[in-house]
């Protein structure tokens, strides 16, 4: 299982969920998401954890409701993170 898949239906948060994040909370986040990549060097269409880890942390460093949106994305992250290594280890057991 790569770590883009779901692990038990939850799936990994995507540098694209990271846009929809700070829309939802912040309304037109157009120029804040330009800010957050350039500080990252990405485009925003990257598909893997450490664009999604940059990004997270760039997020966390502008504070402004984009830090809460990091923080979501964190805990998301991580969750994910467990629940595919506890199925990998179940996988493994059977």
């Amino acid at each position: 299982m790569s770590h883009a898949e779901d692990a038990y239906g939850f799936a990994r948060p995507t540098v694209n969920d990271a846009h929809s994040s700070l829309t939802r909370v912040l309304g037109k986040a157009d120029d804040v998401w330009t800010g957050l990549l350039q500080r990252c060097g990405l485009t925003g269409a990257e598909t893997d954890t450490a664009s999604v880890k940059a990004i997270i942390a760039a997020m966390f460093a502008a504070g402004d409701g984009a830090d809460m949106c990091a923080r979501s994305l964190q805990i998301r992250l991580a969750a994910h993170t467990h629940l595919a290594a506890v199925r990998q280890l179940v996988t493994a057991a059977a």
